[in-house]
C-alpha cells in the first residue's frame, strides 16, 4: 500500500547563481534539500522513480524570481491524519510553519523559502491555479536615449487593437530517422491574448518596465 503523504505547497524566491538553474535542475536540487532536512519526499512508481513534484510555469534560464511555487508530496509524521481529513486549519498551519523552519537553513544558496502550506485534498493543481506571471525589467542600465519616451510607447502599444511579433524560427526535418536542420522560417505570434498589462515605473527610486503575461496559452 502507498504510504500516506501530505501535499505541501512551497513558495520561494530565486536569486544569485540559482537563477542559472533550469527547472530540471531544480527537480534534483529540491529533493536534496529535503534529504538534508530529514524530510522524506514521495516518489513515483516504475522502473525510473521520480520525486513527486509539480511546478508553476517555467521561467527562462537566468531569470530571477520574487515568488515561485512548487507542490511536493511529503511523508510527514501526521500525513495519515492529513489524508483522512482529520486535521483542522490551525494544526495544518502549525505543521507547515514547523516544516518551513526546518527547511530554511537547508535550502541551497540563492533559494529563499518564503512560505509553506498543506494543500487540502481536492484543491486545484498549480497548473489550474497559475495562469500568468508578473515580470520586471530594470531599465537603469539602458541608455537614456532609449528610455526617453518609453512610457508613452508602452501606453500606445497597450492601446492598439493588434499586437504581434515576428521572429525567426529554426526548422527541423526528419531524414533517415534523424532530425536535421532545414534552415529557418519567419513566424508571426499574436501577443494580444498573452500580454495582459504593461507599464513603465519611473519614480526616482525605481526605473522599471513591468508587464504581466498569460502562461496558460500554448506557446506563451
Amino acid at each position: 500500500a502507498e504510504a500516506p503523504y501530505s501535499k505541501v505547497r512551497l513558495f520561494f524566491a530565486k536569486v544569485g547563481t540559482l537563477r542559472f538553474l533550469s527547472q530540471l535542475d531544480l527537480v534534483r536540487v529540491i529533493p536534496r534539500m529535503f534529504r538534508r532536512a530529514g524530510v522524506e519526499i514521495g516518489y513515483s512508481r516504475g522502473f525510473s522513480p521520480q520525486p513527486r513534484m509539480s511546478f508553476g510555469p517555467a521561467l527562462a534560464l537566468g531569470m530571477g524570481a520574487d515568488e515561485e511555487v512548487v507542490d511536493c508530496d511529503l511523508l510527514l509524521p501526521r500525513s495519515a491524519e492529513d489524508m483522512a481529513g482529520m486535521l483542522d486549519d490551525e494544526t495544518r498551519e502549525a505543521i507547515a510553519a514547523a516544516l518551513l523552519e526546518t527547511l530554511q537553513p537547508k535550502a541551497p544558496p540563492g533559494m529563499i523559502l518564503l512560505a509553506a502550506r498543506l494543500v487540502p485534498s481536492g484543491e486545484r493543481t498549480l497548473g489550474e491555479l497559475v495562469a500568468g506571471a508578473d515580470f520586471a525589467v530594470d531599465l537603469r542600465a539602458v541608455p537614456a536615449e532609449l528610455r526617453a519616451g518609453l512610457a508613452a510607447r508602452v501606453a500606445e502599444i497597450m492601446g492598439s487593437d493588434e499586437l504581434s511579433l515576428t521572429r525567426e524560427q529554426r526548422v527541423k526535418k526528419k531524414r533517415n530517422g534523424k532530425r536535421k536542420d532545414a534552415g529557418s522560417k519567419l513566424v508571426t505570434i499574436d501577443l494580444g491574448p498573452r500580454l495582459l498589462a504593461a507599464t513603465v515605473v519611473q519614480d526616482g527610486e525605481q526605473d522599471e518596465l513591468r508587464f504581466r503575461l498569460r502562461t496558460d496559452i500554448v506557446g506563451a
